[in-house]
This record gives structure tokens, C-alpha cells and sequence, in this order.
């Protein structure tokens, strides 16, 4: 084989190895959150020891992990970094980004847009105030669902199937509070219930004593709820009031991003 035929096998190949990577990532994508060897090469449609094979680089470069006990792969932190870059490229993060600027320059608060992944709300855009806030926050992170504002928001708006998907994970690995709130399903209604009536959702220290916070939902062009904008400040400091200024404000920034 000459040079030039020995360059086109190689860079054939690179490409067929890309698009086996990727075909093995699409797998995981609106799966359920670890996947067995054998429904990865299912979904794939290519040999276990192949796709095992690809795994264990995957694995090396951080995109993917296996659940030493079962024994079952989920995507590692590498594939959800790559996923967020993404999502500041496309909507609703990018639309968002100049009103959250803009609500927390109004408020004087920090504020920060959550969107639905997995069976929590994950930070995507935070705008901090220059104040002693304390939080445990960053881009990339969940927050809890029974005892944030952003939870409790996507709680109240989100399709049946999908929040009672994220209930059920809560029974097993959810902080005492949370199931705690679980073993009461009339007082969690009610809290929706009236969660929806006033378009918005407080919290006063439920998961930082030093945290109290409104988030009012972001609707797509269907209806669904497609992210939770959130005002958050120091207690004594911001006005939980739903009918005063910092919760008009919300609900406008809100509107505006829909």
C-alpha cells in the first residue's frame, strides 16, 4: 500500500471511529439515566465487544462512567460539561441571558436561569450581586426539587409523567426534608396548587438558611415549561412579598423571555 492509499485508510478510519463515538453518545440521549451494555449495542446496532471496547476510551476521557455495582454506564461529568457549552449557544440561555442581566441590575439581587435535566433543575446562567450571598451554586449545578424555588417551580409546571419520574427518584435518594414532604402528598398539592395560582414560588431558607429566593417559569412556544428564571437575596434583605416589586419584576422578565 502506497503512502497516499495508507493516509486515505487513515483518515477513513478516524472518521468511521467519530461517527461510532457518536452514535454510542445518541444512545444515552432521552434514555433512562444508565444503560446496559447490551442496550448500548442495541441502540447502536453494533457488536458488545466492539461497543465495550469504545466504553473503556470513553470512559478514560471522561464522557462516560460505569456504576461499579450494576455495572451499567451513565454519561460522566465530560458529556454534561459538553452539553452545557452547548446550551449557551441555543435557546432559551442565550434569548434569557439580557433579561436575567437586566432583572438583576432592576432587583439588585442576584439572579440565575435553571433548566430541567435528569430529575432536578440544573443551573444555567446566574448573574451575582457583589454581597455576602451564600451560595453553593455554580453553572453545571442541580438543585434540590422540594427545597428550592427553581424545584418547586418545574415541580408545579411540569408534564405528570415526568415530575412523577423525579418524585420517585426522590423517595429513594432525597434529603430528609424533601421526604418528609413526600409522606404528606395533600400539603406538596396544596403548595402547587397555590404555587400556580400566583405564577411564582418562594423560598426562605428551605435549603440555605442564608438564601431566600422567588422563580417564576419560562414557557416554549407550546406551552411547556422550558426553564425557571430566580431572584435570590440575603434574609431581611429581599422582599418575598408575590405582589411586590422584586416579584413584579420577576414576573415581567419572565413574560419577556416566553
Amino acid at each position: 500500500m502506497n503512502t497516499q492509499e495508507q493516509e486515505s485508510e487513515r483518515g477513513s478510519a478516524g472518521v468511521q471511529a467519530a461517527e461510532v463515538v457518536l452514535r454510542i453518545l445518541d444512545s444515552f440521549v432521552g434514555a433512562e439515566s444508565s444503560l446496559m451494555l447490551k442496550t448500548i449495542a442495541e441502540r447502536t446496532e453494533l457488536h458488545p465487544a466492539k461497543v465495550h471496547r469504545y466504553l473503556h476510551s470513553l470512559r478514560q476521557c471522561g464522557l462516560v462512567a460505569r456504576e461499579p455495582v450494576t455495572g451499567h454506564y451513565h454519561l460522566a461529568d465530560g458529556a454534561v460539561e459538553l452539553g452545557f457549552s452547548a446550551l449557551e449557544a441555543v435557546d432559551p440561555v442565550v434569548v434569557a441571558r439580557p433579561s436575567v442581566i437586566a432583572l438583576q441590575e432592576a432587583t439588585g439581587h442576584s439572579a440565575i436561569l435553571t433548566r430541567w435535566s435528569g430529575n432536578s433543575p440544573v443551573v444555567v446562567l446566574q448573574e451575582l450581586r457583589n454581597e455576602p450571598l451564600m451560595l453553593v451554586t455554580r453553572v453545571g449545578s442541580p438543585l434540590p426539587m422540594l427545597t428550592t424555588a427553581s424545584g418547586l417551580t418545574f415541580l408545579a409546571w411540569l408534564p405528570k409523567d415526568i415530575a412523577n419520574r423525579a418524585l420517585e427518584s426522590l423517595r429513594r435518594i432525597g434529603s430528609p426534608e424533601e421526604r418528609q414532604l413526600l409522606r404528606a402528598p395533600l400539603k406538596l398539592a396544596a403548595m402547587l396548587e397555590s404555587i400556580r395560582s400566583a405564577g411564582i414560588a418562594t423560598s426562605a431558607g428551605q435549603m440555605n438558611l442564608n438564601v431566600h429566593g422567588l422563580s417564576a417559569p419560562i414557557f416554549d412556544g407550546e406551552g411547556v415549561i422550558s426553564a425557571v428564571v430566580s431572584v435570590m437575596g440575603l434574609p431581611g434583605r429581599i422582599d418575598l412579598d408575590l405582589d411586590g416589586p422584586v416579584a413584579r419584576a420577576l414576573r415581567a422578565c419572565a413574560r419577556e423571555v416566553t
